[in-house]
């Protein structure tokens, strides 16, 4: 395991400690952490661990909106260019809803990636 894998265990434990030059550590060694796979005196601090899962379920969404926020904008601009290309293209003919569509698109995009 990586430090920042301990750290995450270790932070909600309720034998964790501080150092200010190691960071978390436990409290029973007063080193970092150094188990293979588990820890045999971890004892768990519900109320961090809440938090802690709570705040990575919000990246994860997070995560997800703005993949969606690029796809729409990308999607947008697909059809607002599509739709620029088909005016020039065809004489006389003016592509107003893939304009329209494909500009709505990527300010609905634009607008939720900014959240």
């Amino acid at each position: 395991m990586e430090r920042m894998d301990y750290v995450r265990i270790c932070k909600c434990c309720k034998l964790r400690g501080f150092d200010k030059n190691k960071g978390v550590i436990c409290s029973l060694t007063n080193d970092i952490a150094n188990f293979q796979t588990n820890c045999d005196t971890y004892d768990e601090d519900r109320s961090i661990k809440k938090v802690q899962d709570q705040a990575i379920f919000e990246e994860l969404v997070n995560k997800q909106e703005s993949k969606g926020s690029t796809k729409k904008i990308i999607i947008g601009f697909i059809i607002l260019i599509a739709g620029v290309v088909g005016t020039v293209a065809i004489p006389g003919r003016i592509f107003y809803g893939a304009i329209i569509i494909g500009g709505i698109q990527v300010v609905v995009g634009m607008i939720d990636s900014s959240k």
